[in-house]
């Protein structure tokens, strides 16, 4: 016991002097040879700095965040839709965002602005064009609140797809009939989002105005009102503006927003569409999502399993706008099938993949893609017309999240392959 004393005491008299800054003068004992060892041992260590394609990789990525994730000026890609409701399912039942290019724009860039208030008070701007001669426009304002965890925005804007493939209606759809027509939408919206501090739950409320013009375009395909009529592909002869108003509650268990590799995420949002101008497109959409991941091998490997459908409800005399139609295929849902390849009044969709880390940044990622597309919402649960494909992918993380994702999937219809900027669910 005394000798343990003894050698704590040392110890104490050995370090305090280095707290002050002081030069240790030698100690005769086992202790403070222990601790001029270590001092010795700290005074050549080098930190362990990343080499070869890793220190190049990081690089890169600190490029990148200064570009597109900088403050105040920063470049915005948009290569995935968010509310818009043309696109696939998965990108779809995000209703809480400013909207941006359908895919199948090609690559669209642009700047972004953003001033902050000190009193929880942002404005934001931004514009992008993409190679096909697609552009957009939009900005919002924000508040939020702390006191209630409630952000409130109201936000507008303007874009216009150049190229949107149809192949018609139904799960019959054949393949030789695409078509390519032009889509406008200029939107003013007001939404809330209440999500209390520490918890999972999130709910979010919208209104807002959404006016629509679909036209012809020319491209390598023919245009899609010389070949489908109004019985074919519904509204393609009128312009409609909709009052759009909707609800969601979603419930978040993942251990990372952007890229998880455990827990469960779960969505169910509603829209009402009401034509204000035909008074022949109002219907309702129930929208729903969930995903989990199962992790093994110290989460170096993950199974990820995900399924969305999204439900339209109209009167006997209304029916859904063909552009407002949720879709299959693409490089979010049935990804060995053309963008936009299936249309219809309702859809569900199934994923599972595979993932295992290659290296540090660096995945593969097995999948497989079913899905089919609806007339009627009691026809969920049938399987018949079921399509479906499989693939093989990579993943390039940064910070956690996917920086750069490419996709080749095989059908009975080919192989696509498919380069986003953006993560799958």
């Amino acid at each position: 016991m005394i000798k343990a004393l003894l050698a704590a005491l040392t110890v104490l008299m050995t370090v305090t002097p280095e707290l002050k800054g002081q030069d240790v003068p030698p100690v005769n004992s086992r202790a403070g040879l222990e601790q001029a060892e270590q001092r010795k041992k700290a005074a050549v260590l080098v930190p362990d700095e990343p080499r070869g394609a890793e220190r190049v990789f990081n690089k890169g990525q600190d490029i990148a965040e200064k570009f597109f994730y900088g403050y105040p000026f920063r470049l915005h890609y948009c290569c995935r839709i968010s509310n818009l409701p043309i696109g696939s399912l998965t990108t779809s039942v995000a209703p809480l965002e400013l909207g941006g290019l359908p895919t199948g724009s090609g690559l669209a860039i642009g700047p972004f602005a953003e001033w902050r208030s000190s009193s929880d008070l942002s404005f934001n701007l931004y514009g992008a064009g993409s190679v096909n001669r697609s552009y957009l426009g939009a900005a919002g304002l924000h508040k939020y609140l702390p006191s209630q965890s409630l952000r409130i925005s109201v936000e507008g804007a303007y874009a216009n797809a150049k190229r949107i493939d149809f192949y018609g209606e139904g799960p019959d759809s054949v393949e030789s009939n695409r078509t390519l027509y032009r889509r406008e939408e200029t939107s003013a919206t007001f939404r809330a989002r209440w999500q209390p501090p520490r918890e999972h739950l999130v709910l979010g409320a919208e209104i807002g105005g959404h006016f629509y013009n679909v036209g012809p375009t020319s491209g390598r395909f023919p245009s899609t009102d010389a070949v489908f009529g109004p019985s074919e592909a519904p509204g393609i002869d009128e312009q409609t503006n909709f009052l759009r108003s909707g609800a969601i509650i979603e419930l978040d268990f993942r251990n990372v927003a952007q890229k998880p590799t455990k827990g469960t995420h779960a969505f169910l949002g509603f829209r009402r569409y009401s034509d204000k101008t035909k008074d022949k497109y109002s219907f309702n959409r129930l929208s729903a999502a969930v995903e989990h991941y199962i992790p093994f091998l110290n989460e170096k490997r993950v199974i990820a399993l995900h399924a969305a459908t999204q439900l339209s409800y109209h009167n006997d005399d209304q029916t859904v706008p063909f552009y407002l139609q949720p879709t299959l295929g693409g490089p979010f849902t049935l990804r060995g099938f053309g963008r936009y390849r299936f249309y219809d009044n309702n859809a569900v969709e199934a994923t599972a993949e595979y993932w295992w880390e290659a290296s540090k940044g660096f995945e593969w990622a097995l999948f497989a893609d079913a899905g089919r597309v609806f007339e009627k919402p009691g026809n969920i649960g049938r399987l018949s017309q079921l399509k479906t494909a499989a693939g093989l992918g990579v993943r390039f993380n940064a910070r956690e999240r996917v920086a750069l994702r490419i996709d080749t999937g095989f059908s009975n219809e080919g192989v696509q392959t498919w380069v986003q900027f953006t993560g799958l669910f």
